[in-house]
């Protein structure tokens, strides 16, 4: 009796996507979960620090992303040279990428330098402005190492490993929190600095993280032959490359992110009850989104990795494979989130008033999911093959042409109010969605 042979696994197809996807979502949830904890311990601390730490997070996102843009640059360029195994290449754009971070770090500086002046230019409570201000200060200033861990993280991510990142991730969390627990209430012998003690453990963990990373990338380099030296010089055409890569990744987060925020702040003008339905709508929202960027990045990876080895078959396997699970991931998490509305809303909140708009707007988050995956993936296709532009340019239009437009005149000219906004918000997730569909489908990336 001959035994059957086993199914081959062909190139770019449902397997590979997942082992490339699964460290990323656990990655972030580790992140969001070190967040969570910090918050709980400044709330034990005293409720106007943990009310300053998550303004100054919220204002603190946007810069990092407009910023770390040369991370998923590197990426990009590393997995289109692994695929034509163009070893040397890839060390050499990752030390291009960490000297344009550095460049990346002045406008952080200036920022936070300009903390108090912008921090006022929001009108925040006046019991919030200093803490807010002295915060986000610390994390802009000390913010080098958050910038050149994200390019290190895109090297090892444009290798196809992203377990490594995870593995020092939960290392930098763990660190961390134990740093944030001693500085926040002066135990084991550290001062007791509260607020300012949590910014500083932030930015000690991430300093230890970019010394593991910077270990791990020379020794991996120098031992799988992707750096020929330790250390590589500026050059300026290598970084102008990576520079024409990057710029249109940053710019499309930064205005996103804005528009977004734009959109939480006219929702705030509405009242306490709106407000905090708003925060229950978004803070389910980014549970979802973790699943769909854990696969905009394997997309990414996978589609430059075999367009750089020139398999046109494969880099398109790979897409499909990506938009079919994050379809069915992301369309399950809708559909629940519609179905079990009310329970996930009474997880967060026992107002009645909040539960009840809560559950309104909830039909709208489960119904853009799937739009909002199929966005987040076909960016991660169009990244690997090097068009960046276009993405950012679709948001653009969208974001700022329909959405903020849309959701200023639901909330403040017609009686619409927050579900007004949030229907706006769905229509224009659901446009991207198309957009971004219909451009992947075609053969030319």
């Amino acid at each position: 009796m001959t035994q059957a042979a086993s199914p081959v696994r062909l190139p770019g197809g449902y397997h590979e996507a997942v082992l490339l996807a699964l460290p990323v979502v656990l990655s972030m949830l580790a992140q969001t979960l070190a967040a969570a904890v910090e918050s709980a311990m400044l709330g034990r601390y005293g409720t106007v620090e943990q009310g300053a730490a998550g303004l100054a997070g919220a204002l603190l996102w946007p810069i990092l992303v407009a910023c770390n843009c040369s991370g998923i640059g590197v990426q990009i360029c590393v997995a289109q040279a692994m695929g034509a195994q163009r070893r040397p290449e890839c060390g050499a754009i990752t030390w291009q990428g960490l000297y344009v971070t550095g460049l990346a770090w002045v406008p952080m500086l200036l920022v936070g330098v300009y903390a108090f002046s912008f921090v006022q230019l929001l009108a925040p409570s006046p019991e919030l402005v200093v803490p807010t201000a002295l915060y986000l200060r610390i994390e802009l200033l000390g913010g080098l190492p958050a910038l050149l861990n994200v390019t290190l993280v895109g090297f090892f991510r444009g290798l196809g490993d992203t377990r490594t990142p995870l593995v020092v991730t939960l290392i930098v969390q763990l660190l961390n929190m134990l740093l944030a627990f001693g500085l926040i209430f002066g135990l084991v012998g550290l001062p007791r600095l509260g607020l300012v003690g949590a910014a500083l453990a932030t930015v000690g963990a991430r300093l230890v993280g970019t010394a593991i990373y910077l270990w791990l990338f020379i020794r991996c380099g120098q031992r799988e032959g992707f750096l020929a030296q330790p250390c590589l010089p500026f050059d300026r055409a290598s970084c102008w490359h990576l520079l024409r890569v990057s710029w249109p990744i940053g710019a499309q987060g930064a205005l996103e992110m804005s528009a977004w925020t734009l959109f939480t702040a006219g929702i705030a003008r509405l009242g306490a009850v709106d407000a905090a339905a708003h925060a229950i709508a978004i803070r389910v929202t980014s549970l979802a989104y973790m699943a769909g960027y854990g696969l905009c990045v394997a997309a990414t990876t996978l589609v430059g990795q075999y367009l750089g080895a020139q398999d046109q078959a494969a880099a398109r396997r790979s897409m499909r494979s990506c938009l079919g699970l994050v379809v069915g991931l992301m369309g399950s998490l809708g559909l629940g989130f519609v179905l079990w509305s009310t329970s996930l809303v009474r997880l967060f909140t026992h107002d009645e008033a909040v539960v009840s708009l809560g559950v309104s707007v909830m039909l709208c988050v489960g119904l853009l999911q799937v739009f909002d995956g199929i966005t987040l993936v076909g960016t991660g296709v169009l990244r690997g093959a090097g068009n960046t532009r276009w993405p950012m340019l679709v948001g653009l239009a969208c974001n700022w042409g329909l959405f903020i437009p849309g959701a200023a005149l639901a909330i403040f000219v017609w009686p619409g109010g927050m579900l007004g906004g949030w229907m706006a918000a769905l229509t224009t997730v659901v446009l991207i969605g198309l957009m971004t569909l219909g451009r992947v489908l075609r053969r030319d990336w």
